[in-house]
Parts: C-alpha cells; sequence; structure tokens
C-alpha cells in the first residue's frame, strides 16, 4: 500500500481519515465548523468603523466579540485581544452567553497557538458559563474543543467522553451535521489506537445519522471514511463495495472534489487486490476531474500513485517522469511531506539504476526534510526504505564490483560511511517508534537525534581534508577518536537524559577533534561545582554541544591568535547554571562576516535548539531560556561572547 493516498489541508473535512498515514487532524474548534452569525461581507476594518462610532457597551461587546470571530482566521493574537476585550463588558452587562463566547474564542486562540493548558483552563470557564445561561448548542462545541486538546495530549478516554457528551447534546438539537462530526471524530480515535470494532460502530451511526437526515453529500463521506477503515483491515472486496458506494453518492451530489477522493481510493483498493489496470484506471479519472477543477494537491498525490504503479511493474523511465511532475507541483504547494516520498521513491530507483551520484542527493533531501519537519516515521514507513535499500543494493551486486575499481578509496570510505549513518539514524528511529511515551516525549527524543547528522557530517568534513592531504597518521587518529565520540553521542541520543560525567566526556571528546582540526589554536577548559554530582545528576543530552560549536564556528574560527572557550557547570538551589564563554570576534561581527551557507546552517541549529528547549519547558514545567551577553572592555572593544542558561537537576 502507498504511504499516502491523499492528503487534506481542510482541518474540518472528514475525507481527512483517508488512511493510516494519514490521520485526521480533529476539529480545531467548533467555531470553524459552526459559522458565527457575523456577515462574511463585514470585514474587520467596517466593524472596528462602527465600533468608534458607538458608545452603547452592549452593541460595543457583541462588535468586538465579532471583531474577535473575524481576527481568528488571520491574527490570533488580535482574536485573543478582542475577545478579552468583549469579555470584560459581557461580565459588565452580566451578559452570560456572551461571557461564554468569548472565553469559548479566547480557548480557541490559545489551542491555536498550541498553548493547550491555557486553551483547556478558558473552555473550562466557558463550559461552566455555557451551561448556567442554557445555552446547550455552545455547551456542545466547547465540549467538542476539550476533547480535541484531549486527543492531542494523549488523554483518549476523557476524549472520548467529551465527544460523546456533545454527541448527545447535538442529536438533542437536532444538529444533524455536528453529531455526524462526532461519530466521524470518535471513529477516527478508535481507529488510532486500533480499535477497529469501536470504529465501525461509529461510522454506522453516522451513516444512519446521514440516512435520516437525507444528506447524500455526508453520506458519501461518511461511505469514504468506511472504506479507509477497510482497507487497513485488509477487508478489500468490502472497502472496494463501500469505496464504489461513495462514488456513487458524490456523483449524485455533484461533489467533484469527493469523487477525486473517491476514485484514489478506489485506485488504491485495486492496486492491493493485484488489479493494476483498474487502479491505473481511477487514477487516470481522478487526474481528469482534479486538473479541471483545479486541485493541483490532489493531482500531485495522484502523480505519485501512477508513478507508483510504474515503479512496482519495472517501468522505471515512466515512474521517473510521474515522480518529477508531481515533485514539481509538491514545491510548488510547498509541501515537504509530499517531496519527502517523492526523494524516497527517487533514491531507490537511482540506486536500483546505478545513478549513486543522484541517489546521494535524493538521500541529502530526505535528510534535511525530515530534520525540517521533526518527523517521527512509522515503523512500517522504515521497514518499507530498508527494503527499498536492500532490493538496490541486491540488484546491483554485479556492478558494484566495477564500481569499486573505478572509484577512489575515499570516495568508497564516504559512501560506507553515509550508509552507515543512514542505518544508524533508521534503528535510532526505530527505538524511539517501539517507545510508548507521551506525545512531548517522543518529540523530544526526535529533535534530539536530529541533533546526530548536523554534528556528525562536521566531523566527516574534517576527516576528508585530512584524507586530502595524505595526512594517515592524523586521519587515523582523528578517526579513532570520531568512532569513540560517535558511539558515546549514540548510546546518550537513545536515552532521554545522560548523566553529567557522560555528557563532558563526550564534549572533551568533541574539543580535543575540534582542537586538532584547528591545529591546536585552540584552549579549552571545563570547570564543574563539586556540589554537582556528576554521576547522578543528569540533564538532557546534547545541549551544551551546538553551542559550544557555535562559539567555535562563529566566533574562534575567524580570529587571530589562539582561542578559549570555558565552560561552567555551577549549583543552583534546585538547579545548574551552565556558561560558555569564549574570546572570539563576537556576534556582531561574525554576523557581517557571514556568507550565505553559514546563515542558512545558524538558522538551521537555532530551530533545533530553540524546539527542544519549549518541548524541555512542557515536559518538566521548568522555564529553560537561553541569555546571550556580548562582553567588552572600557573602550567597548569586543572581548568575546558569553551563553548562560540554568537547566533543572534530573535524577
Amino acid at each position: 500500500m502507498l504511504l499516502f493516498l491523499s492528503k487534506q489541508n481542510n482541518p474540518v473535512d472528514p475525507d481527512q481519515t483517508c488512511s493510516k498515514a494519514c490521520f485526521p487532524v480533529l476539529l480545531l474548534a467548533l467555531l470553524l465548523l459552526f459559522p458565527c452569525s457575523v456577515s462574511a461581507e463585514k470585514t474587520v476594518d467596517s466593524l472596528l468603523q462602527t465600533l468608534s462610532q458607538t458608545r452603547d457597551t452592549k452593541i460595543q461587546a457583541d462588535l468586538m466579540l465579532n471583531i474577535a470571530r473575524e481576527y481568528y482566521y488571520t491574527d490570533i493574537h488580535e482574536a485573543i485581544r478582542f475577545a478579552g476585550q468583549a469579555n470584560d463588558l459581557f461580565r459588565q452587562n452580566n451578559n452570560m452567553q456572551g461571557l461564554a463566547r468569548s472565553i469559548t474564542i479566547m480557548g480557541a486562540g490559545y489551542y491555536a497557538l498550541g498553548d493547550y493548558g491555557k486553551a483547556e483552563d478558558q473552555f473550562g470557564k466557558a463550559l461552566i458559563l455555557a451551561r448556567e445561561s442554557g445555552d446547550s448548542l455552545q455547551t456542545a462545541k466547547i465540549l467538542n474543543n476539550l476533547a480535541n486538546i484531549k486527543f492531542n495530549t494523549g488523554e483518549l478516554l476523557q476524549a472520548v467522553t467529551y465527544f460523546n457528551q456533545a454527541g448527545k447534546i447535538f442529536i438533542a438539537n437536532n444538529n444533524q451535521a455536528g453529531a455526524i462530526a462526532i461519530e466521524n471524530s470518535l471513529s477516527s480515535i478508535y481507529r488510532s489506537i486500533g480499535s477497529y470494532d469501536k470504529a465501525h460502530e461509529h461510522l454506522t451511526k453516522a451513516i444512519s445519522l446521514a440516512d435520516r437526515a437525507h444528506d447524500e453529500r455526508m453520506l458519501g463521506t461518511v461511505y469514504y471514511n468506511l472504506g479507509a477503515l477497510l482497507i487497513e483491515e485488509g477487508r478489500f472486496k468490502e472497502a472496494l463495495a463501500a469505496g464504489t458506494k461513495s462514488y456513487e453518492l458524490r456523483i449524485r451530489s455533484q461533489h467533484m472534489a469527493g469523487q477525486v477522493k473517491s476514485l484514489i481510493s478506489l485506485g488504491s483498493i485495486f492496486h492491493e487486490t493485484g488489479n493494476d489496470p483498474a487502479s491505473d484506471t481511477c487514477y487516470r479519472k481522478a487526474l481528469t476531474i482534479a486538473r479541471t477543477i483545479g486541485l493541483q494537491e490532489d493531482e500531485a498525490y495522484i502523480l505519485m500513485h501512477l508513478g507508483y504503479l510504474d515503479l512496482e511493474n519495472d517501468r522505471l523511465d515512466s515512474a521517473t517522469g510521474y515522480f518529477m511532475n508531481s515533485m514539481q507541483l509538491a514545491e510548488d504547494l510547498k509541501d515537504p511531506e509530499l517531496q519527502l516520498q517523492l526523494h524516497k521513491y527517487l533514491y531507490g530507483i537511482d540506486s536500483l539504476q546505478g545513478n549513486f551520484q543522484s541517489a546521494l542527493t535524493h538521500l541529502q533531501h530526505i535528510t534535511q526534510i525530515e530534520s525540517d519537519l521533526n518527523i517521527s516515521e512509522s515503523e512500517k514507513k522504515l521497514e518499507e526504505l530498508e527494503n527499498l535499500f536492500s532490493l538496490a543494493k541486491k540488484e546491483n551486486t554485479q556492478k558494484e564490483g566495477v564500481i569499486k575499481r573505478s572509484r577512489s578509496l575515499i570516495i568508497c570510505l564516504i559512501a560506507g560511511l553515509l550508509v552507515l549513518i543512514l542505518i544508524t539514524i533508521l534503528i535510532i528511529q526505530q527505538v524511539l517508534l517501539r517507545s510508548q511515551r507521551k506525545v512531548a516525549e517522543l518529540t523530544q527524543e526526535n529533535l534530539r537525534s536530529q541533533m546526530n547528522p548536523h554534528f556528525i557530517f562536521n566531523i566527516l568534513n574534517s576527516i576528508h581534508a585530512y584524507i586530502l592531504n595524505n595526512d594517515t597518521k592524523a586521519s587515523s587518529e582523528y578517526l579513532l577518536k570520531f568512532s569513540h565520540l560517535l558511539r558515546l553521542t549514540l548510546d546518550n541520543s537513545r536515552n532521554k537524559l545522560a548523566t553529567i560525567q557522560d555528557e563532558l566526556h563526550a564534549l572533551r571528546l568533541y574539543l580535543e577533534l575540534e582542537a586538532m582540526r584547528l591545529d591546536n589554536k585552540l584552549e579549552y577548559n571545563i570547570i564543574v561545582d563539586e556540589e554537582i554530582d556528576t554521576l547522578m545528576f543528569k540533564i538532557p543530552p546534547l545541549l551544551l554541544q551546538p553551542y559550544v560549536e557555535n562559539s567555535i564556528l562563529h566566533g574562534l574560527t575567524k580570529k587571530e591568535g589562539k582561542g578559549r572557550i570555558e565552560i561552567r557547570m555551577d549549583y543552583i538551589r534546585n538547579g545548574i547554571h551552565c556558561s560558555i564563554t569564549d574570546n572570539g570576534i563576537g556576534r556582531r561581527k561574525a554576523e557581517s562576516m557571514k556568507g550565505e551557507k553559514e546563515i542558512k546552517r545558524k538558522s538551521h541549529g537555532s530551530a533545533i535548539t530553540e524546539s527542544r528547549l519549549k518541548l524541555l519547558n512542557t515536559i518538566y514545567g521548568r522555564k529553560i531560556g537561553v541569555r546571550y551577553t556580548d562582553m567588552v572592555d572600557e573602550k567597548n572593544n569586543c572581548l568575546g561572547t558569553k551563553v548562560e542558561f540554568n537547566l533543572p537537576i534530573l535524577n
């Protein structure tokens, strides 16, 4: 089965339950599913103008609420601000219903910003007010929002409870659209944990509700989701019947975009059952409709499906053409996930055909995109990539002898190291994927693993330089130290925490390698407070090294004379104060001397580090901030840079 059937951008479109690899993002807020009463023609400007012309606080409150609703789609922070002002006026006027609605928008805003704690707090307050004012429909919307928060924080049981409560209210208010959406959401939750019986139960309810409402368009969506569930269960005959039903309903309801989704699903079913001609027909019909109505994203995914069919039937040139056309659309759409999948397929084809230079380019794109997205792939995806790599290796066994004799020793060494790095990264990802930690902890592990390739490729450049200069002794010594550091780095990266002793050991090895690379123009000193137990105290691994690397790369390598760097760890109350001080050229001068490649590299490393610190703040409930200080003398001459941050004590 293809890794993707289709991708959906609309978070409230039930068609998002397209495949196991494309699970739905549940409803952000029922504010989006159930539109506000304000007219769509009213812009923020006209609302603000009306607001400035009235002195009636009741009218002002309603206007501010409508402005907040408009801003929700363009500026979340402004939406929260105006909702807060409306909240104050509703409180003055003792308008309980208005209070509930304004607080709901504030909660939806915090939800959109990813602050689930504040969002849940606001929704909790709004729920009490909505119930007290007897606003049952608003109560159902808030319950749905709370359910989404619980789903995203891994509290599935509570999410199911909230969804059930919201569904009962929608049914009591004869709100069929809301009730059907809730049943679809519940089905998706149970499907995500492999509880297929429960998933079927809720889809059956959704079908019944849609039947009673005589809503063919919604019924087509539910049958589409049923087909996707049956595909996942391997019940392809039943999936074909559900998919065909969905397609017929969408034809009758003139749902063109839905027809494209149904045809893609049918194409996948035919492919899985060995009927490639029928699969090809479905994909081509879907492609025609998608191009007719301008669905570029669907067109990109259909082209990928057609390429995959050719790939499986050894039509490699044709497959490459489809994949490249799909890649062009993916780049225009700025869809990194689709680009990632296409690079994997093209990497496999180039490996089969012996185009190793092109394969290496695709591999570099794969590593870069995965690092940028911080994605966690499923074990099945990793197994498919490993199988593809094994197939390429097997098909080129006879060619490898000729290639090895024709290439120099350095190219073979680098190619071997790159393969080792790829396999190592895949093994680490498998270990992470098998763990059953919370979502925040899983993301933290994945971000930490992204530091390995970033660091390893820097070391490989130095080894490459030694080999090119025929300095075998230095390259051998450097390689031995690097292998020791690699072993220690990989051991640390498998754990959520590392002892300070292990982390400093790895840091010393890294500094030794950097000192060798800089011809011993680097002096360093590591000072640890005596009150810190390096064997008992633990810290997140690979947090210090990026800042040390920044000091060397941007501060010391461009400095004339010896460079010095000092790393201190001092015990403070309930924590450790870390500081990294260098005598480099300073951040301002380094910024003016940087080239384009250095700018991109720094941005990438900073993004990873900032993301890790945010996740650590979430996981441990501590504020971990970083402070940079440019040190100067009396004449304002730069003396270097100092980086400081505090870490919680972890055992």
